[in-house]
């Protein structure tokens, strides 16, 4: 890189090296645990490979058989959450989706 104005160009920097992150592997060992009769607990692991960069975050979506996930929350930091508020009787598919 260099910089330039009106009189001129500056000397080159030196040379540096980034390494772009790419998405990272879906987490894995996802399992569900009953707490309540409305009430889920869900644990699960980071996937093997992060994408270059830390997984900063997780969003929990959860899909009652229609094909279109909802979003339950996002920005969970750590590997479990409790849903919380369910309805008794309804079948729940919950998707875990890492970000770095």
């Amino acid at each position: 890189m260099q910089a330039r104005n009106a009189v001129g160009s500056s000397l080159k920097s030196s040379i540096f090296s980034v390494l772009a992150a790419k998405i990272p592997d879906p987490p894995v060992n996802i399992a569900t645990t009953l707490i309540d009769v409305n009430v889920v607990g869900l644990t699960w692991t980071e996937g093997s490979y992060n994408g270059g960069s830390s997984v900063l975050d997780y969003t929990i979506s959860y899909d009652q058989g229609t094909n279109s996930p909802m979003t339950l929350t996002s920005g969970v930091t750590g590997s479990s959450y409790t849903a919380m508020h369910l309805m008794a009787g309804v079948t729940y598919k919950f998707m875990v989706q890492a970000r770095n």
